[in-house]
């Protein structure tokens, strides 16, 4: 343990504070932080030095630890430092067609919060928190022994047993084993910058990097990836940051935050995360944020994630949806879902497999300066699915719903509309009463059906949607 002096990290006396890729985002004006090597245990040097301390994470692999910070502790990664979760297995034998290996004890809870997660079909382990990668590429968990294929790999929980299909012999294989690379509960002024966070058996709804209670955390310029659940959660957090990270191949989500006000998510990179193969129902996608207060996501790119892209889902207040890019996730590109007061402006939503913005069982929401096209369903949405509930702010219901000023390109899908469905289905007051409309939106129509629209429970053209009172100042190009 040695006090770092490096001079390709000091300017002028403040340390330079560099991504994981090498690029500078900050400075702390401060003495040196305290290095860490890797082979050297973390938590005895943060438990040796006082709270506000930095430590500079040397470059290379820390394997198998677990941080666990004090108030105002900083955790700077030099470029190529690494906290991984996983341990490295060489001793495989071979079986008929299969190769094993033995020792393998380690069982991670497979629920964080009471209720085990919902697995899609072909990824029936996906409530295990236990992944096993080759070559830095997740292999399918199967639930059975007989299920063995390319690709794929079993783990015999009674036997303590790893098998694998494929020939492990001159390949890098790793199973992850310790559930968290930073876990704290009501630690406020935390800075993690710089790191690679990786491989970590998080169990679903919780990240490699987690933290209840937090206040003022600053999490910038990590690359967080490979973790069974989540790479990053919040709860009950106020006035954390998250910027400038690359958030990808996670198991079940990017980012999760419940509860949580004032939390800002900003100019981070969301990406191909659920390879564990959660329900995207239950939850798996870019992100999910429940019961937020003022959330704030902005300038970020998410893309290629199975599920939805962000995604508001349950008594979040006052939201705003800023100058993103969501593109190519399976489902849709910006949900905002049974919560309240929204802006959701100046973001471009392209090749979605569903809906590329949808409003549901919402009020106040203003929807406006968006580009929106190439999605699967139609392109900005509407609907309201079920009658008489309420949250924390009142009903859900969708409400005083103003979508203007948007840029649509409906190609072979739907353009705009609304619609009550299941328990609203048929209750015509959200087109009549409720303040419900589309303003002076441009509609590039070439290639799109010949009724675009839904209103008044069906779809309909141009001209009976203007007729309709909606868009009556639009453009529409056919």
């Amino acid at each position: 343990m040695t006090r770092a002096h490096p001079s390709s990290l000091l300017c002028v006396g403040a340390l330079m504070l560099l991504t994981a890729s090498g690029t500078v985002i900050g400075s702390l004006v401060d003495d040196a932080p305290i290095s860490i090597a890797p082979g050297e245990s973390i938590q005895p040097v943060i438990d040796a030095h006082p709270g506000g301390t930095a430590f500079l994470i040397k470059a290379g692999v820390h394997r198998l630890q677990t941080v666990r910070p004090k108030v105002g502790n900083a955790f700077i990664g030099e470029p190529g430092a690494v906290l991984s979760g996983a341990r490295v297995l060489t001793a495989f034998q071979r079986a008929g067609p299969y190769w094993f290996t033995t020792g393998q004890r380690q069982t991670g809870s497979t629920t964080a919060f009471g209720k085990p997660p919902q697995c899609d079909a072909a990824h029936p382990r996906c409530d295990h928190p236990e992944d096993l990668f080759v070559d830095n590429r997740p292999l399918r968990h199967v639930g059975a022994f007989e299920s063995l294929t390319s690709g794929s790999w079993y783990f015999d929980y009674v036997a303590d047993r790893i098998y694998v299909a494929d020939d492990p012999r001159g390949h890098l294989v790793e199973t992850s084993v310790v559930s968290h690379a930073i876990f704290a509960t009501g630690v406020t002024g935390v800075t993690i910058r710089g790191l690679v966070i990786e491989k970590y058996a998080n169990p679903g709804q919780m990240g490699a990097v987690h933290a209840d209670g937090a206040v003022s955390w600053r999490i910038e310029g990590n690359e967080i990836r490979l973790n069974h659940g989540a790479g990053i959660t919040l709860t009950v957090s106020t006035s954390c940051q998250l910027t400038a990270n690359r958030i990808h191949d996670n198991g079940q989500l990017g980012i999760g935050a419940w509860n949580s006000e004032r939390l800002l998510v900003d100019r981070n990179e969301i990406s191909r995360n659920n390879f564990a193969g959660f329900d995207t129902s239950w939850e798996g996608g870019g992100t999910k944020f429940s019961w937020s207060r003022e959330l704030i996501v902005r300038s970020n790119f998410v893309h290629h994630n199975w599920g939805k892209g962000l995604w508001t889902d349950g008594d979040n207040l006052d939201t705003l949806y800023e100058g993103n890019t969501t593109s190519q996730n399976t489902e849709h590109g910006i949900f905002h879902e049974i919560s309240y007061a929204a802006i959701i402006r100046n973001n471009i939503s392209m090749s979605n497999g569903w809906h590329g913005i949808v409003v549901a069982s919402s009020p106040n929401v203003e929807i406006y300066g968006n580009s929106v096209g190439g999605n699967g369903r139609t392109q900005i949405f509407a609907r309201q699915d079920f009658s008489g509930r309420s949250g924390r702010y009142g009903p859900f219901e969708l409400s005083n719903l103003n979508v203007h000023d948007n840029s649509i390109t409906a190609n072979d899908g739907g353009a705009a509309g609304l619609m009550p469905q299941m328990g609203a289905r048929g209750d015509a007051s959200y087109y009549a009463t409720k303040h419900n409309r589309f303003v002076h939106n441009t509609y590039d129509l070439r290639g799109a059906p010949t009724s675009p629209f839904i209103w008044l429970f069906r779809a309909v053209g141009e001209s009976q949607w203007r007729a309709h009172g909606q868009d009556v100042t639009g453009t529409f190009r056919r």
